[in-house]
């Protein structure tokens, strides 16, 4: 990918540029890798060099660390994502857009490049590609790279008011997770007893307090997938190791492994294409992990002052409604089969976790079948309680790009 091909083309980390949404703008980083190319680089581009090809372009020519040959890119830059629909067609959408470390944007407008050379058919008939000799020349110009090379002024965005870009927000959560921590000034609320009665059967359906305490790790494996899509997605890994550590593996065709570990007061994620960033610095991790949400709706100091807010039929099943706030003063909410006594949903603002497929797993019931906001899927093959885990397993994996030699 673009950012594991920067990081090998730099001895620093560098800023391709930044995404701008609505929630706000976050940086899109690529990490210098140990093993990275020190010569010179000069990026062909025309107008088929689209998304990725002229982030990637523009990102390298950004940070003065590649000259740009060629007509002037495609200009379709936005980053979007897609839903398959119930006629059967697929709508993608866009979620952001790229703006450059210059302060601009990509979409409809495309990248000039520094040495313009256009494509000539009656050269290309006598085997001569003007493009390319126009880059070779280009990558044997001493001038060009000394220019390349000179001071300059960093560019800015517009209106950060700090002299760089507004910080990104927190990283949107891939595995199912709730990070609000209780404090030493939460007050105690009251809870109303149709709900306390709700939250026992609960936890007497998923098997009860003790067999739940007696999980001191657990491995899950199954696949993930995003959008309305039938396929089987990504493949998944999770690994939980108590009191603090946590992993979560997704291996991808087409971007291979990513890793996201917790543990305790360290997060940070790993990619195959070259990010390595830390995720949560300072925050403590302690209660992450696959089935976060189940265990936190089972504790009493974790849901405060339940009220029960009446039952609702559901896609032609009882649910049974509750609110709560969280130690951090958060309102939850939560919703019960009313049949079965199990937890459905588990809603903080902005993150709905829906559980269905429940299956009996030594002595209790999880549920293999886990939706993130309606947008990420994830169906668990086999769960594992109390493995042996490997300390290592919770270990960054250093790759033969990170050593020196």
């Amino acid at each position: 990918s673009m950012i594991g091909l920067s990081g090998m083309l730099t001895a620093k980390p560098i800023t391709l540029g930044n995404f701008v949404s609505r929630n706000g703008s976050e940086p899109f980083t690529a990490a210098a890798k140990q093993k990275n190319f020190k010569g010179r680089v000069v990026l062909l581009v025309d107008g088929q060099s689209m998304s990725a090809s002229e982030m990637f372009a523009a990102g390298l020519r950004g940070n003065r660390r590649a000259i740009v040959v060629g007509d002037r890119t495609g200009g379709k830059s936005l980053p979007a994502v897609w839903v398959k629909l119930s006629t059967g067609a697929v709508m993608m959408y866009p979620v952001a857009d790229f703006i450059t470390t210059g302060g601009s944007s990509l979409e409809g407008v495309g990248l000039a490049p520094d040495h313009p050379a256009a494509l000539d058919r009656s050269s290309l008939l006598r085997g001569v590609d003007t493009q390319l000799e126009k880059a070779l020349a280009v990558s044997a110009d001493e001038a060009a790279f000394a220019k390349l090379n000179a001071p300059r002024p960093v560019p800015q965005m517009q209106g950060s008011g700090t002299g760089g870009p507004p910080p990104p927000p927190p990283p949107r959560a891939q595995p199912p997770r709730e990070l609000s921590i209780a404090t030493s000034e939460s007050k105690p609320l009251v809870s109303d007893q149709r709900s306390l009665k709700i939250i026992t059967d609960f936890t007497n359906a998923v098997g009860g307090t003790a067999a739940l305490e007696r999980i001191q790790s657990y491995e899950a494996k199954g696949y993930l997938r995003t959008g309305d899509d039938d396929g089987s997605g990504s493949e998944i890994y999770a690994a939980r190791q108590v009191p603090d550590k946590f992993l979560m593996v997704i291996n991808s065709p087409s971007l291979g492994e990513v890793r996201e570990i917790y543990n305790g007061k360290t997060s940070f994620l790993q990619a195959d294409y070259g990010l390595d960033r830390s995720l949560y610095p300072g925050t403590d991790t302690t209660g992450v992990h696959l089935f976060a949400p189940l265990f936190n709706a089972l504790d009493l100091d974790y849901v405060r002052g339940l009220k029960y807010e009446g039952d609702y039929e559901v896609d032609g099943r009882m649910r049974r409604v509750l609110s709560a706030t969280s130690p951090t003063g958060q309102p939850i909410g939560l919703s019960f089969d009313a049949s079965t006594k199990l937890l459905v949903t588990f809603s903080t603002p902005g993150v709905l976790y829906t559980f269905t497929d429940y299956r009996r797993t030594d002595d209790v019931n999880l549920p293999y079948r886990i939706d993130l906001e309606g947008f990420m899927y994830m169906t668990l093959t086999s769960v594992a309680i109390n493995p042996k885990l490997d300390p290592a397993t919770f270990e960054k994996i250093e790759k033969c790009f990170d050593k020196a030699n």
